[in-house]
């Protein structure tokens, strides 16, 4: 499987991709995130790692549809990307990043991220 779940704390959750990602993927990706979301009530951060992606798909609009269910949940409070180093993928995320919140923020490594994560929580005290 290209990626896999795993919660950092009780609020971030970090989804990690390898190899080759498909829109199917990036789906069922999307649903099994909303479910663990289901049992949450805090505000939900979560880190997306993709330097290990190989190859992905190129359709900007089957992605953004594929990505809907997770950006538009009422929990998430924002997501980071971590790790987009391949110009063409840098470009799709940048233009999949315009259609959704600005609440996508892009970080270089997992501690950026996550310093980004405890800023913005204590911004919200």
């Amino acid at each position: 499987m290209p990626y896999s779940i795993n919660q950092h704390s009780s609020t971030v959750t970090i989804v990690e991709f390898a190899e080759n990602l498909t829109i199917d993927e990036i789906k069922e990706l999307n649903f099994k995130v909303f479910e663990l979301l289901e049992d949450r009530t805090d505000k939900q951060y979560i880190i997306y790692l993709i330097d290990k992606v190989e190859g992905f798909p190129k359709k900007v609009a089957e992605i953004q549809k594929a990505s809907v269910p997770i950006s538009t949940h009422e929990l998430i409070d924002f997501q980071v990307i971590v790790g987009i180093e391949n110009p063409i993928f840098k470009f799709l995320v940048n233009v999949i990043v315009s259609f959704f919140r600005e609440d996508i923020k892009r970080a270089k490594t997992l501690d950026e991220a996550l310093e980004l994560i405890k800023q913005r929580q204590s911004s919200q005290v």
